[in-house]
């Protein structure tokens, strides 16, 4: 609209410019070409007048429009700065935990020990240090709150002091504990490494041996029994198909019994009803004979 209405002027003002630069080359003209001249232009000075006011709305509107567009992106842009900052301040401010690391304070000479246990019961702690010493074990046991930075209320039952981790594991291998065994550094407190008693593994070992077999026999037994049972259903067809067959067979029997009587019947009947028509011919032939004995008789 607006670029139109530039364009209109543009040709209005070129259209003038050629008016003005025409009077300048013509003569003088008289009154009466005067008022001719006047009478043409001024409907066309009129033109801009009535256009003008269109332009000026025009432009009016455009202006207000663009300030309505860039009053909305300035709004939404500054709306979402202040989300994506307080979004980014909300998640600066979550941290991740941190991940407990179990650290012991341990006051004892030598190199490591194996905490072979665990236990809620002081006294249950207390029985398994006295049957480990009976067997020959360096043992002992602490309240873990009281030996590490964990607030975890057990009682820890542990072997050693040993000088190495050699010496500690040939100790661990004849333990009878199932459970994994921690290797911790004095000196650091921390776990070494984790390992398991020989005796466990060998366990373990029986155990999923025994597991695998008692699996295997019951697949067996699954297998067997199945077997069984294809069989006897096999068997159970086989009886009733034969059944089927002596019961047709006894059909068919019984069919052919009826129909070969029906078969005598006929013949039997067809015999009687032959001899009859013998009987009657022979009567009839009796009777003709002893007519006609007694014709001739007569004619004697």
């Amino acid at each position: 609209m607006s670029d139109k209405t530039n364009d209109e002027k543009l040709r209005i003002l070129q259209e003038r410019l050629a008016q003005i630069k025409q009077k300048q080359e013509t003569p003088v003209p008289t009154r009466n070409q005067r008022e001719e001249v006047i009478e043409i232009a001024t409907p066309q000075d009129e033109v801009p007048q009535k256009e003008h006011n269109p332009m000026s709305f025009g432009w009016v509107k455009s202006v207000v429009i663009i300030g309505v567009v860039i009053g909305v992106v300035g709004f939404g842009s500054f709306y979402a700065y202040n989300n994506f900052s307080n979004l980014t301040s909300s998640e600066e401010i979550i941290e991740e935990p941190k991940e407990f690391v179990l650290k012991y304070n341990l006051t004892l000479k030598g190199n490591n020990i194996s905490i072979i246990s665990s236990f809620e019961d002081e006294n249950s702690a207390k029985v398994m240090v006295s049957d480990l010493k009976v067997k020959g074990f360096k043992c002992d046991y602490f309240y873990l709150p009281n030996k590490s930075n964990s607030t975890e209320e057990l009682f820890k039952v542990y072997i050693g002091p040993y000088e190495n981790e050699e010496e500690s594991q040939q100790w661990i291998d004849n333990l009878d504990v199932e459970n994994e065994i921690s290797i911790i550094h004095i000196q650091t407190g921390v776990s070494k490494k984790k390992t398991r008693s020989k005796l466990a593994i060998i366990k373990e070992a029986e155990k999923k041996r025994k597991k695998e077999q008692k699996e295997k026999l019951a697949k067996e037994k699954e297998a067997k029994i199945k077997k069984e049972e294809l069989q006897k259903e096999k068997a159970r067809i086989t009886k009733e198909n034969a059944i089927k067959e002596e019961k047709e067979r006894e059909r068919l029997a019984e069919e052919k019994l009826k129909k070969e009587k029906i078969e005598e019947n006929k013949i039997e009947k067809e015999k009687l009803a032959k001899e009859i028509e013998e009987k009657e011919i022979l009567n009839l032939d009796k009777e003709k004979l002893k007519k006609e004995i007694e014709e001739l008789e007569r004619n004697k």
